[in-house]
C-alpha cells in the first residue's frame, strides 16, 4: 500500500473462510471474515483467531503475507506479521508493529508481545466490536494519514522505502523499547492524557 496514492478499499466478498495456524499447545482456528480490495494492487482476508480480541489478516499481492492483530483499551493495536516491509513507513503512536520475515513462529511473537504491551502500556486485550471491515478499514486509514501528517513526507517516501525496509526485522516490542526505537513509557503517558483530556 502505497501513502501517495488515498486510500480506498472495497469490500469484495463477504464470505465464510477459515484459517487455521497451530501453536505449541493447540491449534488456533480463525473466525469467519471477510475479503477486501486495497488500491487495485493488494487483497486482504480477514477474520478472527483464538479469541475475540485477535484478528488474523492474510494479504495477497505485491507478495502473500499474514499478520496478526490484537486490539488493546485506549485504541492501541499489536500487529505481528511475516512481511520484512512492515516498517518501511513510519507508525501511528498507538499502533505497534514486528515482522519476523523468516520464521515460522509469529504465533508465538505475538503472544510475547501481547505480555509486553500489557506490561509496557497498563492495557488489556478488548474484543472487536465493529464489524470486520470497519477496523480493517480505519487500521490501514489511520497509517496513511500518520504518514500524510508528517512534514515533506512526500519527499521522503524514498528513504522510507529503500533504508528503512527490513531494518527492524526480528526486533520485539521488547528490544525495540530497549533500544530506543519505540519508547512504550512515553507511549503509556500519552494514553493518560488522552484518557483524562488536555
Amino acid at each position: 500500500m502505497s501513502p501517495v496514492e488515498d486510500v480506498e478499499i472495497d469490500k469484495i466478498i463477504k464470505k465464510d473462510f477459515i484459517v487455521q495456524t497451530t501453536s505449541d499447545e493447540e491449534p488456533v482456528e480463525a473466525m469467519p471474515g471477510g475479503a477486501y480490495k486495497v488500491n487495485d494492487l493488494a487483497f486482504v482476508f480477514t477474520g478472527r483467531f483464538g479469541s475475540e480480541c485477535r484478528a488474523i489478516c492474510s494479504w495477497i499481492g505485491p507478495g502473500p503475507s499474514t499478520s496478526l492483530i490484537t486490539r488493546f483499551s485506549g485504541d492501541v493495536l499489536l500487529i505481528t506479521s511475516d512481511r520484512n516491509s512492515l516498517h518501511e513507513f513510519p507508525s501511528p503512536p498507538k499502533q505497534f508493529f514486528q515482522s519476523y520475515h523468516k520464521s515460522d513462529s509469529i504465533f508465538e511473537h505475538h503472544l510475547e508481545a501481547e505480555e509486553c504491551i500489557q506490561k509496557y502500556l497498563g492495557v488489556s486485550p478488548i474484543a472487536f466490536e465493529e464489524p470486520d471491515d470497519k477496523w480493517v478499514v480505519e487500521m490501514i486509514r489511520e497509517r496513511a494519514r500518520h504518514v500524510r501528517s508528517i512534514p515533506f513526507w512526500y519527499a521522503q517516501i524514498a528513504y522510507w522505502a529503500f533504508f528503512r525496509r527490513g531494518r527492524l526485522d526480528g526486533l520485539s516490542i521488547e528490544e525495540q523499547h530497549q533500544r530506543g526505537i519505540i519508547d512504550l513509557v512515553k507511549a503509556k503517558r500519552e494514553l493518560r492524557i488522552g484518557a483524562d483530556g488536555p
